[in-house]
């Protein structure tokens, strides 16, 4: 792999584009230029990853065509992303959801791996979930080439509505690299809950961005299970720009060997009396390497906000590693707002006292590291939500490798 990428290389894939497609494009990939390219190190934001030194220079992009949208109908939304292209075969699509091709006009990326997204696929699809309606849409994203893949789906909710999203990534087998964009807008007092999932093993890499824009008593719970691939970047960014707007940015990873997941989200409290929550957990074992970084941006005169934020780590090994930073950024007065973090290890004394019961080491383990992230998964108010993240949670502890863990809980 590689850990730059030319512009000339995109310019040849999107050769073909035209009209008001090229034009979005182009300008993605002049702003592309102006930040510098693909970011290493020297960036702030990225400076704890390795996610440079997963570039493929072979890209995989297909524009999304009108004439394929005719999806067989079904009690839910299911998308099925293979090589980032919408396989429209299996997709299928509920009868409330409307689908739909939009230009990305308007554009306003300020990550590079956002502006090549924007690059490959100008256009994306749109799903639009009716007044006060209730459905569910499940993502799947597959592949098997490595080549740097795009994809570009918008959901938009309309008032009163109430969604249940997943998006999970399944059988990765190459070493390629995922782009994918998931943008939603969410209409006064709607309910959205989406969980994210890359729970496959494989050598693949991911690189994510779900932007969500919050209306007047809108609330979303956003929810990051990072449990399989080789290296992942989750950027999460979230405007609440009505009044009792409330998000909850939660998230869990378990890694182990030299895996690498690295969270970082931006919070914009654009209006007065909205309400943020975040709390990620994790573990970390072998040489892997956790990252989180959140920064709760405060804007002048939104007052009466209320505003938490917390890390949680536990570390099995000493050449595991977890680099954590939350921040604050207030520009007003009358906010309650809180961040902080931790890095530990597992206690001793409870393993000790499960083992003492005629508990298995092993058991014990996986007992003591699931009562620690309990807590993330007890603030999912959905309940088939919960269902889902508990089980992929159990599936994770049951095949993660313990045996090798005394090093440092004994320390």
């Amino acid at each position: 792999m590689q850990s730059t990428l030319d512009s000339h290389l995109i310019e040849q894939q999107i050769s073909s584009y035209e009209g008001d497609i090229a034009k979005v494009s182009k300008k993605a990939l002049e702003i592309y230029a102006q930040l510098g390219g693909i970011p290493t190190k020297k960036n702030e934001a990225y400076k704890y990853g390795t996610l440079y030194n997963t570039l493929s220079h072979n890209l995989s992009a297909e524009l999304p065509k009108k004439e394929f949208l005719d999806l067989k109908s079904s009690t839910s939304t299911n998308l099925y992303f293979e090589n980032g292209c919408l396989n429209t075969s299996d997709s299928t699509l509920s009868s409330n959801v409307q689908i739909s091709i939009q230009l990305n006009s308007e554009i306003q990326c300020e990550d590079p791996y956002e502006c090549i997204n924007l690059a490959l696929v100008p256009l994306s699809y749109k799903l639009q979930v009716p007044k006060n309606a209730q459905e569910e849409i499940h993502i799947f994203h597959t592949g098997s080439t490595d080549s740097l893949q795009a994809s570009s789906l918008k959901i938009e909710m309309e008032r009163g509505s109430e969604l249940f999203i997943s998006e999970s990534f399944l059988s990765l087998e190459k070493e390629g690299l995922k782009n994918t964009l998931t943008v939603l807008d969410i209409k006064e007092n709607a309910t959205c809950t989406y969980i994210k999932d890359t729970q496959k093993d494989s050598e693949s890499n991911h690189v994510g961005k779900l932007k969500a824009s919050l209306q007047a008593s809108a609330k979303l719970h956003s929810f990051n299970l990072s449990v399989g691939l080789q290296t992942s970047r989750h950027n999460i960014e979230v405007d609440l720009n009505g009044e009792n707007a409330e998000v909850f940015v939660d998230g869990i990873y378990l890694l182990e060997k030299d895996q690498e997941a690295d969270h970082y989200s931006i919070i914009n409290h654009n209006t007065p009396h909205s309400f943020s929550h975040q709390l990620f957990k994790g573990i970390v074992k072998d040489q892997s390497h956790a990252i989180f970084t959140g920064k709760i941006l405060v804007k002048q005169d939104s007052q009466l906000i209320e505003s938490e934020q917390l890390n949680k780590s536990i570390i099995l090994s000493s050449k595991a590693k977890v680099n954590t930073r939350p921040q604050l950024e207030v520009y007003a007065d009358d906010v309650k707002c809180a961040h902080g973090a931790t890095i530990g290890q597992l206690d001793e004394e409870e393993l000790f006292y499960l083992q003492s019961r005629a508990i298995n080491r092993t058991t014990a383990f996986q007992m003591v590291c699931k009562g620690f992230l309990l807590e993330v998964v007890e603030r999912v108010t959905h309940k088939k939500a919960k269902e889902y993240i508990l089980e992929k949670v159990h599936q994770r502890l049951r095949t993660f490798d313990f045996q090798d863990t005394n090093e440092v809980s004994r320390a």
